[in-house]
């Protein structure tokens, strides 16, 4: 039988050429699987990486759900532009205007310039974004996008405390001063039902109705709740703060003129109760005239109605800015991933 042919073998040549390729594709699977493979290093930036972006999540819709749109004023359905009466700004002229402002309109202001000025407190008081993990790298690209968002973020919170600070000042003043007129018109109108029945008025004046169970001493009472009261109170309120400063003119004006139709009322009482039921006094139009006598002539020229009118120009302005700023906020937070 012939013999099997002995297996060449690779001859030392081709031995010395193939170690080297060997060797170079050991070291390219080496250096892949090291690449592949994360360091402690990476797993911790990635770990924060992470941390970061929940809190930063959670973050975006807590202050979302307090300052963005459903968290304004409007959204409670308070707004001062609607709730406000120019009237209720003015002296008490009972009879010829009386007042007509009830308790109920007070609760609604007051509630009004409560939900306002903690709106806008609540965003001068805002929390900041999360701050990045301490010892993270936040210009490695891993944290790239994250970091992103917390200066957005910051921005964001910056541009609502400026559009919402602009008007702080005026909505406080405003709340300073308008609920308290408002009150002093809502005691008026409660006493001037009460004195409308207690007085028997004609065209020659008036005198304590014969059907009345007030006695005279009650009448006075009655009188100074009606309209003497409520303007001293006005009178102190607008002397003290008007409730807008482009208005100062015309609140120096009002509460001058209050002053002198308190005065005017005290000197009608009098009168009123010096004489006997059958006696008549001059009618209650004529206290309004009187008053207005001896008032600064200068008032007659106010514009009133172009003073209201700027009023409720800067109100609507106030609900305009609060809903703007937190839509704004709103859709800048809104970078969350779903």
């Amino acid at each position: 039988m012939p013999a099997e042919p002995t297996p060449s073998r690779p001859s030392p040549r081709t031995r010395r050429l193939l170690l080297p390729v060997t060797m170079a594709v050991v070291a390219i699977v080496v250096a892949v699987m090291l690449l592949n493979r994360e360091s402690p290093d990476d797993v911790q930036r990635q770990d924060q990486v992470q941390a970061w972006t929940a809190d930063l999540d959670a973050w975006a819709g807590a202050t979302t759900e307090r300052l963005g749109p459903a968290g304004t004023p409007e959204a409670g359905e308070h707004d001062l532009a609607a709730l406000f009466e120019p009237d209720w700004t003015q002296p008490v002229r009972y009879p010829v205007q009386p007042s007509t402002a009830g308790w109920a309109d007070v609760d609604a202001v007051n509630a009004a310039c409560t939900a306002y000025t903690s709106f806008i407190q609540s965003g001068q008081e805002a929390v900041q974004p999360p701050a990045p993990p301490t010892g993270l790298d936040t210009e490695h690209p891993d944290a790239g996008e994250t970091g992103q968002r917390f200066g957005d973020y910051q921005l964001a919170v910056a541009d609502f405390q400026r559009s919402t600070g602009g008007i702080e000042s005026a909505v406080r003043t405003f709340c300073g001063t308008y609920p308290a007129l408002v009150a002093a018109h809502a005691g008026a109108a409660e006493a001037q039902a009460d004195l409308d029945e207690a007085l028997r008025c004609t065209e020659a004046g008036c005198a304590h109705s014969p059907d009345s169970a007030t006695t005279p001493g009650e009448l006075v009472e009655l009188a100074e709740a009606a309209a003497a009261i409520p303007n001293d109170q006005i009178q102190a309120s607008l002397s003290t703060q008007c409730y807008l400063v482009d208005l100062a003119p015309v609140c120096a004006a009002d509460a001058l003129e209050a002053a002198e139709l308190a005065r005017a009322w005290r000197a009608w009482d009098g009168e009123l109760t010096d004489g006997g039921p059958d006696d008549d006094v001059a009618g209650t139009e004529t206290i309004i005239g009187a008053a207005r006598a001896d008032f600064d002539a200068t008032s007659a020229d106010l514009d009133r109605a172009g003073a209201g009118e700027l009023a409720q120009q800067h109100l609507e302005e106030f609900g305009s800015t609060l809903s703007g700023a937190a839509t704004e906020l709103s859709a800048a937070l809104d970078q969350a991933p779903a």
